[in-house]
This record gives C-alpha cells, structure tokens and sequence, in this order.
C-alpha cells in the first residue's frame, strides 16, 4: 500500500488565521525514515510544510509534533524506540499517550520526559508555546 496521509489535514487557527496543519494517521515514515508503526497525529507549522502544499505521501519534512497513542498490546520499549527515532528524524516533540494510566508524556531531544496526569495540562514549548491541553478531559 502506497504511504498516504489524511485527504483534509485539520488546521489550527490562531489569532484568526489558519497557522498550521494536524495531520491524523501519518503512514510512511518521517523525513524519509519509514517507521515501522507511524505517528497517530503529527502537527505541521507552515514553516515547515507551507500552506498550499497538500501532500499525498508523508511530506520530506518532519512535523514539529507528534502524538502516539498507546495500545493495550504496545511494549513500552517498542513505543521508546518509535519517540527515538521521531526525535532523531527531527521531530521536536513527541508525545506518548497512556489510556490504561490517563497519562502523557512529552518527549524533546536531550532531555527528560515530562510526565502529565489527569490533573495537568500539557503544555508545547518551542511549538504552540500558547496552547494548553488539559490531560483529563483525553480519557473520558
């Protein structure tokens, strides 16, 4: 099966303009890496994928953010090994999301996991630095 993305990207708007591009179910790979599960949500700024741009198969470039969500099968491992790779492609931040624990956790390159409960709100430095989502409304 040829790497496709979603027909409609969603967009995120911001101040009134359409900033950026939510891609949901990415298949074939990041920056020209093919993962062997790929990402479950990657956001795109215009930066890095301009706005008129539609691509059909996983774009050059890597997202600014990727979301995987876990599965009751998933081997933590398995997932580590998928947030290295997304951050060696140049994905800046990746995060895990947990059901089984209503947790998150947030990835960057060259630091610590940051770990997010029911309680929290997940925040995106560097990305959507004025965003927060509140974990506990993700699981219900």
């Amino acid at each position: 099966m040829a790497p496709v993305v979603a027909d409609r990207p969603h967009v995120i708007w911001c101040e009134g303009k359409v900033r950026s591009k939510v891609v949901a179910a990415l298949e074939g790979g990041v920056h020209g890496r093919v993962l062997a599960n790929d990402s479950d949500v990657a956001y795109f700024s215009f930066e890095r994928l301009p706005k008129e741009v539609t691509p059909r198969v996983y774009p050059e470039v890597s997202p600014e953010l990727v979301f995987e969500v876990m599965s009751p099968d998933d081997v933590f491992q398995d997932v580590m090994a998928k947030v290295d790779e997304y951050l060696a492609a140049g994905v800046l931040l990746v995060f895990v999301i947990d059901p089984s624990r209503e947790q998150a956790m947030l990835f960057q390159k060259g630091k610590l996991g940051t770990l997010f409960g029911p309680a929290d709100e997940m925040a995106f430095p560097g990305v959507l630095p004025e965003l927060r989502i509140p974990v506990g409304p993700l699981f219900k």
